[in-house]
Parts: structure tokens; C-alpha cells; sequence
């Protein structure tokens, strides 16, 4: 169990949705990869169905598949009706991300900072979900799934990123982050308010937070996994 005193294109819907803010924080899904995996999900498309099929008839799917992908983020509405469960929408952003490689220095630094806390023993991923089913039905900006190498128990954390303090969330977690707290965390280059300290600060704040959230799950779940002792301290706020 985590110790939580311890530790070591075009533009579419997808692009569009949310504010810019959590597309920096929070990263962008590949849209078009996005599009190819809810298509297969809607139309049971597997694999080895996949492999079958002949030259020809996998252009006429790739071209059915960007059609469906165009239509399908061009709107709230148009995500909105095409329905995924939780767990289809996951298994959507997955297929179209990678994981242990965010693309945006505040998640990606979070998942680095607790992947060096947890390894050996369990494997740390990140993904986005802005704008896709996840966020726009289930309310889920992004989330860390955690899995324990040995049994290939998955624990989630989810994510939801706003400017404000809604007062209830569906979301395991809700990061508050303001418009002049963005600038002190945004690592690019054009940003001269990109302040070390208070970036240092609120990343090991948020660790804190997965750690506790991960700490009830394990505690509540039936098969309870121990997290390593780390060397490095959060200190909970």
C-alpha cells in the first residue's frame, strides 16, 4: 500500500473541447487513432477479424473509419449520442495513447515522480481523456491506472481538472487549478511565470492525494497490495 508520509491536424471537436488549460496540463488524445478504436468497439471489429480481411477491403474500412472519425468529433453532440460505457471509452483512450509516455510536462511529471515510487513492483500509466466519451459523458478528464506486476491487479485514479471548486465531482479526484496557477506550471519555453518551486509543490501535492485515494481503494478492495518503502517525503496538506 502507498505510505502517504513516504515517497521518493484538423481541428475537431475533440481539440476544441475544454479550455486551453487542459489540453496543456492534461494532454491531448491522438484524434484520429481515438476515432479508429471507438469505431471497432461500435462495430466489434477484432483483431483477427482485422488480419482476414483483403487489400481492397481494408481501404474501403480505413475510409469508412476517417468518415466516422470526422463526423463523429465534430460535435458535442455527435460524441454525445455514440455511446461508451466506462470501461469501452477506457479501453478506447488506451488503444490510441501510450501510457508511460505523456505528452505534457505537468501529467507526465506526476506519472515519472510515481512510477520512480512504485517500481518495481507496479507499473504506472497516465492517460488523457479530454474531450472524448469519458470526459463528456463519465466526466473524467484523465486518470492513472496503477497495476501490481505480479497479480495484474489494476487499481484507476481518475481526474478532473477545472478552475474552480465545483463542490462534488464524479471523479475520483478534483484538481482545482486557476488561470494564474496555469502559468506557473507551464513549463514551455514562451512562459516566463513558470515558477520551480510552486511546480515542485503542487505536483508532490497531487502525488499525495493519488496515494491516499489509492490507499482506500487497496484498503477497501479484497486482494490488498503493499506499496515499497521510497526515500523521498510528501507532506500531506
Amino acid at each position: 500500500m502507498f505510505n502517504s508520509n513516504k515517497f521518493e491536424s484538423s481541428t475537431s471537436y475533440i481539440e476544441r473541447m475544454g479550455s486551453t488549460f487542459e489540453h496543456e496540463l492534461l494532454g491531448d488524445v491522438p484524434k484520429r487513432k481515438y476515432g479508429e478504436e471507438v469505431y471497432k468497439i461500435k462495430h466489434r471489429l477484432s483483431e483477427e477479424n482485422l488480419k482476414k480481411l483483403n487489400p481492397e477491403e481494408k481501404f474501403e474500412l480505413s475510409c469508412k473509419i476517417r468518415e466516422y472519425t470526422d463526423d463523429l468529433t465534430s460535435s458535442y453532440e455527435n460524441l454525445k449520442d455514440s455511446y461508451l460505457t466506462r470501461r469501452e471509452a477506457m479501453t478506447a483512450i488506451e488503444n490510441s495513447e501510450d501510457g508511460h509516455k505523456p505528452l505534457v510536462f505537468f501529467a507526465g511529471t506526476i506519472r515519472k515522480k510515481l512510477a520512480e515510487y512504485a517500481e518495481p513492483d507496479f507499473d504506472i500509466e497516465y492517460f488523457t481523456a479530454v474531450g472524448t466519451h469519458l470526459d463528456v459523458l463519465h466526466g473524467i478528464d484523465a486518470y492513472f491506472k496503477i497495476t501490481h506486476l505480479d497479480s495484474g491487479l489494476e487499481f484507476i485514479v481518475t481526474i478532473d481538472l477545472s478552475q474552480m471548486d465545483k463542490g462534488n465531482q464524479k471523479a475520483d479526484l478534483l484538481w482545482v487549478v486557476t488561470k494564474e496557477e496555469k502559468d506557473l506550471y507551464d513549463h514551455s519555453v514562451t512562459n516566463k511565470y513558470f515558477d520551480k518551486q510552486a511546480f515542485e509543490e503542487r505536483t508532490d501535492q497531487e502525488i499525495n492525494n493519488i496515494i491516499k485515494e489509492l490507499n482506500t481503494k487497496m484498503r477497501n478492495g479484497e486482494n490488498r497490495k503493499k506499496f515499497p518503502e521510497k526515500k523521498r517525503e510528501i507532506v500531506a496538506c
